[in-house]
């Protein structure tokens, strides 16, 4: 399929190049990236592997995102994904069908978060994550009715890892999607919070 940096020297020159279609699979090999990447394609975004090996170092503020996935039946994996805006990893309202699996997800300082989705998500699967919070609000936190007034339903949480520290009123894991299985996660010690751990 596409490789990077065989083919190209950044993850989001592969995805927006016209010969890239929907069903692809963009390989990232070995390397860390500096980059904010948009995947507003139907691929598989795959890396080298989550351990320091393919890692992408978020470049935006504010409200941005280092990955944001802003197409359906979206696959991403293997990367080490470090935020440096509001999340790490943002999901697009309207999104269906992606699966993120064996990927460290860590947000930047300041009460952000590993990953955000907007409203109506549906039918995501998160596997096999270590999600990481810097003093988060919330570590992962899938907005749905009563955030957004937009449902979301069936977003799975199967043997992910969270870790890292939230503040004192946060979760490590907000879920407003309905019809959701949460199966096999690990909480760390480290996150304490006078709220709740598991907010689904």
């Amino acid at each position: 399929n596409v490789n990077v940096p065989g083919d190209f020297s950044t993850i989001q020159g592969a995805i927006i190049d016209a010969g890239t279609t929907n069903g692809e699979t963009v390989c990232v090999g070995a390397g860390t990236y500096p980059e904010d990447v948009v995947i507003n394609k139907e691929i598989t975004l795959a890396g080298d592997g989550a351990s320091v090996t393919s890692v992408i170092n978020g470049q935006a503020d504010g409200q941005g995102a280092a990955v944001t996935i802003a197409a359906n039946n979206v696959t991403l994996k293997g990367f080490q994904i470090n935020g440096a805006g509001i999340a790490a990893l943002w999901l697009n309202t309207g999104v269906s069908g992606a699966t993120v699996e064996f990927n460290k997800v860590t947000s930047a300082t300041g009460g952000v978060t590993a990953v955000t989705t907007q409203g109506s998500q549906s039918n995501h699967i998160f596997r096999n994550n270590e999600f990481v919070g810097n003093a988060s609000g919330q570590v992962v936190y899938v907005n749905g009715t009563a955030s957004l007034g937009l449902a979301s339903s069936n977003v799975d949480f199967d043997n992910n890892t969270f870790s890292g520290t939230i503040v004192a009123g946060g979760v490590a894991l907000g879920n407003e999607s309905t019809l959701s299985d949460i199966t096999e996660n690990k909480f760390a010690s480290t996150l304490t919070s006078t709220y709740a751990i598991d907010d689904t």
